[in-house]
């Protein structure tokens, strides 16, 4: 079957890359997600091939280790023709055959090899090379390996975090297959870099590569493939360096496509070279692995004041008649689970919602890091009273309530979560809340919200502290449910079952 559908593709009058694109715009949803193909656009791979191109020199040796239909090698080898060693690693056959298609068609000499890059990793089957240009599966399970079998390959730092996702073990397996001094280029989720539970990973990974350029890519870059939020290129050398790290921050707006995927005039990434040349912009990632909004100025201060808005995405989710909850399923966050402290988790009635429901509204879907308040109560004082910051969610995924407020801020923001979090808390924030609400029956819109004028709340030092006495005690507080729990379970049967607030 394969040997057919190569002899077909080679019959097509077409180059590699149109011939990548077509499989990209032809392949089935279903079919993207189930394999954890979340492809890259042809803007993307360009841009990347041009700008990894500006850093090399010679005869470079170049691995995909999730190399899909082939687009980045293909781009690569078109930017430099001397680079006749490339090669890419696909877990699914017939899309390997395509990869090698792409290669032969492009009259690049590109070997595709089948297999599992993580079991090939684990068993020291990759070579290393001097660049890896790669986009690795995001959150799918695209290895048939035991997480197990990569211990003593993977750092400690990334087994800490339990069970690691796909694109973590990307990128570690993708700095690991890198000679010092070789050159990274990754499409990465952006809560890689601001993830708050995976600061100890980063401290240590910033150690050992050095970045000299992010690209931060709008939503809509992935807005064809289900399931992939906002994300990002990172690039760097593999090579010691230490923390705090700066480094040229470029923010795309358009890269040549429009949410629905139709192509529009709008590619940014055209601008990198000569953003290159005089970088205006620069991020960082400070001693404790916090990603810093490259909106500070050299000395880590934000502006002024900000409209919440411009940094944040502010939304309300959506709330179910009495008899349209189910017994078990995706869980709604509602008003009574706020405390104003932290989120329990606790079963509530009235809990869980139809899985049909949960999956036709992603854009109430809840995240860490989102910041949750009440934005509809019968009497006004209770709006904007108690505003939690989801630390943790629970094994069942979760949306939002239409009583709930979610803001969610963008991964550049200049001020971190855990910063407006105590704003809001505070009596300043919580009056300028109280001065929008409107209606007779007492509401805080989104709209509204977006307005909120965010003031000057402290610089690297104090975004860094308050952080860290956040998640301690994020930690104490689970660690004083479990104790609770495990209490109430050496008492008479029945006793943990605590008693339901009203809803």
């Amino acid at each position: 079957m394969k040997g057919k559908i190569e002899a077909f593709l080679l019959g097509l009058e077409t180059n590699g890359a149109e011939l990548s694109v077509a499989f990209q715009e032809f392949l089935e949803s279903q079919s993207r997600n189930g394999l954890g193909q979340y492809l890259t656009p042809l803007p993307v791979a360009d841009m990347i091939a041009a700008v990894v191109a500006r850093e090399c020199v010679g005869q470079p040796t170049v691995l995909d280790p999730f190399s899909g239909s082939g687009l980045l090698l293909e781009r690569f080898a078109e930017q430099m023709p001397v680079a006749t060693a490339l090669s890419g690693i696909e877990i699914n056959p017939s899309v390997a055959c395509i990869g090698r298609t792409v290669g032969r068609l492009s009259f690049h000499t590109v070997t595709i090899r089948e297999g599992d890059a993580f079991s090939l990793w684990a068993n020291g089957d990759i070579r290393q090379c001097d660049i890896v240009l790669t986009n690795p599966p995001f959150g799918a399970v695209a290895t048939t390996i035991e997480l197990k079998a990569l211990k003593g390959i993977v750092s400690d730092s990334l087994l800490s975090i339990g069970a690691p996702p796909a694109e973590l073990l990307g990128l570690e397996l993708s700095v690991s297959a890198l000679r010092n001094g070789g050159l990274l280029a990754i499409v990465l989720p952006q809560g890689v870099l601001t993830n708050a539970r995976w600061r100890d990973y980063r401290t240590k990974l910033f150690k050992r590569i050095r970045p000299f350029l992010m690209v931060s890519l709008p939503e809509e870059t992935f807005a064809p493939f289900k399931g992939v939020a906002k994300a990002c290129v990172l690039f760097a050398r593999k090579e010691a360096s230490s923390l705090p790290i700066m480094f040229p921050y470029f923010r795309s707006n358009g890269v040549g496509y429009d949410q629905t995927g139709r192509p529009a005039a709008n590619n940014d990434l055209i601008m990198i070279p000569d953003f290159l040349r005089n970088p205006d912009r620069r991020a960082m990632v400070n001693e404790a692995g916090l990603f810093i909004s490259p909106s500070l100025d050299v000395e880590g201060n934000p502006p002024d004041k900000y409209p919440l808005g411009t940094i944040a995405t502010i939304f309300t989710g959506r709330t179910l008649p009495r008899n349209g909850y189910t017994a078990s399923g995706p869980r709604l966050l509602k008003v009574g689970d706020l405390k104003g402290s932290f989120i329990s988790w606790r079963e509530r009635p009235r809990s869980h919602i139809p899985e049909e429901l949960f999956a036709k509204n992603p854009q109430y879907h809840l995240s860490t890091g989102d910041i949750c308040l009440t934005s509809a109560a019968h009497r006004p004082r209770y709006i904007g009273l108690k505003v939690d910051l989801i630390d943790e969610l629970p094994s069942d995924p979760v949306m939002a309530s239409a009583e709930v407020l979610v803001i969610r801020l963008h991964h550049d923001a200049p001020v971190t979560p855990e910063q407006l979090l105590f704003y809001l808390r505070s009596k300043a924030g919580y009056d300028k809340l109280q001065q929008m609400i409107r209606g007779s029956t007492a509401h805080l819109y989104a709209t509204d919200v977006a307005q909120l004028s965010i003031p000057h709340l402290g610089g690297v030092e104090k975004a860094t502290a308050v952080a860290e006495l956040f998640w301690k005690a994020a930690t104490a507080f689970r660690q004083y449910l479990k104790l609770e729990s495990e209490a109430a379970a050496l008492t008479e049967p029945g006793a943990n079952e605590r008693v339901h607030e009203a809803d």
